[in-house]
C-alpha cells in the first residue's frame, strides 16, 4: 500500500474513497486534510468528509446540505430538521457513542443549510469500514433527528412547579436539553378543553423516552406517579435531595419496579447537574436492555 507523502506544514488532499483504499492509513500525517469528495465519489448520498489522524484516533467530519425541497413530503422545514439533528445526536454522544461537535448552518433558502457532526474511529479501522460509518452516521443522524421531533427522545419532568419550585425544574430541563432530549414541563404546555389533567400527563408522558420526577417536596406529582409510573410502565427516574421527600407512599415502588429508580442530590446545582447525568445513562441502559429482551422473547418482534 501507498504511504503519504510527508508533509511539512499543513496541507489539504482531495480524495474519492476508492483512491484512499490504495494508502496505508497509519502512515497519514496529523497535519494533513483529506477531504472525501461526493463529487469524486459520484455518490449523491455520499457525504462531503474531512479526515484527519489524532494520535491514535481518526476524526471524521462529516457533512451534509440539507435543502428545502428534500423535505416537501415531511411536515416539518429544513431548519427544524437540521436543529433536530443537532439536538439528537447530542443524544448519542450522552450514549457514549463516538459523535460530537454536531452543529449547522443557515447559508439561506437556494443553499440549503449546512449540517456538520465528528465521527471518532481507530487508527486501524479499514476503509470499507470508514465509508460504512460515514453512511452509518448519516442515517443515525437522520433516524435521531426524527425520534426527536415525535417525541422518542422527549423527556416528561414532573414536579412541584410553583413559585420558586419552578426554577428547579427548569434547570433539570436545561441538563436534560444539553443531553440532547426534548424537555417537556407539563405547566409550560398548553392546555385543550375536555382534556383532565391527568390525561395531560398522560399524554405528554406516553411520547417520552423515559420520565423525571422530582420528589423533594408535595406537589400534584403525588398523584401522576402511580399513573405514569405503574399504569403507563414508563422508565421513571426520581431525584430527591439528601434528607428531604415529598412522601413515603411509594415507598416499595423501588422495589418492586426495575423501571424506576430514585437518585439523590445535595442541595446544589453542580451535584444535581452530576446525578441527571447518571440517572440517564441508567434510564438509556434500561431502555436499551428492554428493547433487547423485546426482540428476543416476543414472537412478532424477534430478530430475523
Amino acid at each position: 500500500m501507498k504511504k503519504f507523502p510527508d508533509i511539512k506544514e499543513d496541507d489539504e488532499y482531495w480524495f474519492s474513497m476508492s483512491d484512499l483504499k490504495e494508502y496505508d492509513l497509519k502512515t497519514l500525517p496529523e497535519n494533513l486534510d483529506i477531504i472525501i469528495d461526493s463529487g469524486i465519489e459520484e455518490k449523491d448520498n455520499f457525504p462531503v468528509t474531512q479526515l484527519n489522524r489524532i494520535d491514535n484516533q481518526l476524526k471524521l467530519g462529516v457533512s451534509k446540505i440539507l435543502r428545502p425541497e428534500e423535505f416537501w413530503k415531511q411536515k416539518h422545514t429544513a431548519l427544524q430538521f437540521a436543529t433536530a439533528i443537532v439536538n439528537g445526536l447530542k443524544t448519542l454522544k450522552a450514549n457514549n457513542l463516538n459523535i460530537d461537535d454536531a452543529d449547522f448552518q443557515d447559508d439561506g433558502a437556494e443553499d440549503g443549510i449546512c449540517i456538520w457532526w465528528s465521527l471518532y474511529l481507530p487508527l486501524e479501522t479499514s476503509i470499507s469500514q470508514i465509508e460504512k460509518s460515514i453512511l452509518k452516521s448519516v442515517e443515525m443522524a437522520y433516524n435521531q433527528a426524527l425520534n426527536y421531533m415525535e417525541g422518542l427522545s422527549s423527556v416528561l419532568i414532573l414536579g412541584k412547579d410553583s413559585d420558586e419550585y419552578l426554577e428547579k425544574l427548569k434547570y433539570i430541563a436545561k441538563i436534560v436539553e444539553e443531553q440532547g432530549y426534548n424537555p417537556i414541563i407539563i405547566k409550560e404546555k398548553g392546555d385543550l378543553l375536555g382534556e383532565k389533567v391527568i390525561q395531560k400527563v398522560l399524554r405528554y408522558g406516553l411520547q417520552s423516552k423515559f420520565v423525571i420526577v422530582e420528589n423533594t417536596e408535595s406537589s400534584g406529582h403525588l398523584y401522576e406517579v402511580p399513573h405514569i409510573v405503574k399504569m403507563a410502565e414508563k422508565i421513571t427516574i426520581v431525584l430527591q435531595e439528601n434528607g428531604k421527600g415529598a412522601t413515603w407512599m411509594f415507598e416499595d415502588m423501588y422495589f418492586s419496579l426495575r423501571t424506576a429508580k430514585r437518585f439523590y442530590y445535595d442541595n446544589n446545582d453542580e451535584d444535581l447537574k452530576n446525578k441527571i447525568i447518571e440517572a440517564i445513562k441508567w434510564a438509556n441502559l434500561t431502555f436499551e436492555q428492554l428493547c433487547e429482551y423485546q426482540t428476543k422473547e416476543l414472537p412478532w418482534l424477534k430478530e430475523k
